[in-house]
C-alpha cells in the first residue's frame, strides 16, 4: 500500500512539473517567436533598401 501511494505522489508531481514547465516555455516560446517576427521584418526592410538601392545605381549609371 506504501508503494502504491508513493507512486500515484510521484506521477502527480511529475505531471505538475511537466505542466508547470510548458507553461514557462510556452512564455519563452513567446518572447522567441516575437523576436524573430521582429529581426524577420527588420531583414527584409534591409534587404528591399540594398535592392532599391541598386536599381537606382544601375539607373544612374544607364542616364550618364
Amino acid at each position: 500500500m506504501k508503494f502504491i501511494v508513493s507512486a500515484i505522489i510521484h506521477i502527480l508531481i511529475t505531471v505538475l512539473a511537466v505542466i508547470w514547465n510548458r507553461s514557462r516555455e510556452n512564455k519563452q516560446d513567446r518572447l522567441l517567436y516575437t523576436a524573430l517576427m521582429i529581426g524577420g521584418f527588420l531583414w527584409s526592410q534591409l534587404q528591399t533598401e540594398y535592392l532599391i538601392w541598386r536599381i537606382n545605381k544601375k539607373t544612374e549609371i544607364g542616364a550618364d
